[in-house]
């Protein structure tokens, strides 16, 4: 088991509707240009929230030998990806 090392990241992004640009015009009157977020509301817009799952399985077959199986699972698709590393002195 001590050849197998799993890396894996549970991600939420939620963020408004349009660019940026189009979110700043959409600015609330009472809120100043320099509020801090932390506590505050955003501006009213569309709300679009995305989750990612991404992980990556690293096996290593020999001392110079590694198989690294990359996997990202975004907006209902999955993407694979594996490669073969091979290293020598």
């Amino acid at each position: 088991m001590k050849n197998w090392l799993l890396n894996y990241h549970l991600i939420w992004i939620e963020d408004g509707g349009g660019t940026a640009l189009e979110r700043l015009k959409d600015w609330p009157d009472n809120v100043p240009c320099d509020t801090n977020f932390g506590k505050n509301n955003p501006p009213p817009s569309e709300k679009n929230t995305a989750y990612y799952a991404v992980g990556t399985l690293h096996y290593l077959f020999k001392k110079n030998i590694m198989a690294n199986l990359n996997m990202d699972f975004r907006n209902n698709e999955a993407l694979w990806n594996l490669s073969i590393s091979y290293g020598y002195k």
